[in-house]
């Protein structure tokens, strides 16, 4: 099956995202980019999945292909690579 078919897992629309996010006390970390999140790539334009989510595992892992960014921004603060990046943000100096 390809990475953007459809899954099992509901699609998140960026506000469902976002509100998710702040639930589970996570920040969806922002970047000068053209999609506006760190690791979050506009990789299928017009499919039902374009974005792409991806973290630092080794070498670039895809984490997989989502509806929105926000959506695949959550996807990398759940993952472990989002977590110990946002503590590492959190410990650096203003």
């Amino acid at each position: 099956m390809p990475p953007h078919s459809s899954a099992a897992a509901p699609l998140l629309t960026s506000e469902e995202a976002r509100q998710q996010a702040e639930a589970e006390g996570l920040t969806l970390r922002k970047a000068d980019n053209k999609t506006g999140y760190i690791g979050v790539y506009l990789t299928n334009p017009g499919c039902a999945k374009p974005y792409q989510a991806r973290v630092w595992r080794g070498g670039t892992m895809t984490l997989g292909y989502f509806a929105t960014a926000e959506e695949a921004a959550l996807c990398i603060v759940r993952s472990p690579e989002g977590q110990a990046a946002a503590k590492k943000a959190a410990a650096a100096p203003p």
